[in-house]
């Protein structure tokens, strides 16, 4: 297993990025699987800032709906 180094001079960090892609992909490959089991599925989940995380963006579409509600308010008494 190769150690984790921090000492990496110019011409060998060019070295390493001149390599091919597919061969640099391969080799980052099998260091991810010798370091985490490859049968474990890493899951992830999104959320979005602009919807405060509902799902669906059910917040965003209340959101609208309250925006709505003000205009017809407004709209009723007289204000625009």
């Amino acid at each position: 297993m190769y150690q984790i180094r921090h000492d990496w001079t110019a011409d060998e960090a060019l070295s390493l990025i001149s390599r091919p892609f597919h061969d640099l992909l391969a080799d980052a490959h099998n260091v991810h699987r010798q370091r985490f089991d490859p049968h474990v599925v890493e899951g992830a989940m999104l959320l979005s800032i602009k919807t405060g995380g509902c799902p669906g963006g059910l917040c965003l579409l209340s959101a609208v709906g309250e925006v709505a509600d003000r205009r017809a308010s407004a709209e009723a008494d007289g204000d625009r």
